[in-house]
């Protein structure tokens, strides 16, 4: 296992191995060297937080892995887990990549298709009513944009998600 000191972004006092443990090199008071125990973010990715002089920093530990073990020739500004697993933080697991690759990487376009299949359509897509302040009927449209391009109200749905009372002096609701 290799593993390199993370002075180099300005934390010295851990350490990062090959295979994605942070290591703490002044554990509770300079008792010694102790692995730290990431914890997630709300993106699925193991994070941890170092100190330094300037403060408390929280880092992915798949960036911290690449900038340490993997050369960036091309200055890519993300990094791919290459078996999609966001908890495998082993160097031979990552590579420097620019967005439209990682985007596209792997099964996410099919994933995506499944989430979006199910899914019912956007509020944009639904047909909207236009009533006057007292309730009554004033006109339908195919969908909230193009209830806004007719009436140049905006904000619309709001009025229909029940956020806001009105809009352009009209209420609103879906169909």
């Amino acid at each position: 296992m290799r593993r390199k000191n993370l002075s180099f972004i300005g934390f010295p006092l851990y350490d990062i191995c090959d295979d994605g443990t942070v290591i703490s090199l002044f554990y509770r008071r300079g008792k010694g060297e102790h692995p730290m125990k990431p914890n997630k973010d709300t993106k699925g990715y193991y994070q941890v937080g170092l100190r330094n002089d300037d403060g408390k920093k929280m880092c992915v530990v798949h960036r911290l892995v690449a900038m340490a073990f993997l050369p960036n020739p091309n200055n890519y500004d993300q990094v791919n887990h290459k078996d999609e697993n966001k908890t495998n933080n082993c160097v031979d697991n990552l590579e420097w990549c620019n967005n439209k690759y990682n985007s596209n990487y792997g099964t996410r376009n099919e994933r995506m298709a499944k989430t979006l299949k199910g899914m019912p359509k956007p509020h944009f897509q639904k047909r909207v009513e236009q009533l006057d302040l007292g309730g009554n009927h004033i006109a339908y449209y195919n969908g909230v944009r193009e209830a806004e391009r007719m009436t140049g109200a905006w904000g619309i749905s709001k009025v229909c998600l029940n956020k806001s009372k009105t809009s352009g002096g009209y209420k609103w609701r879906y169909i």
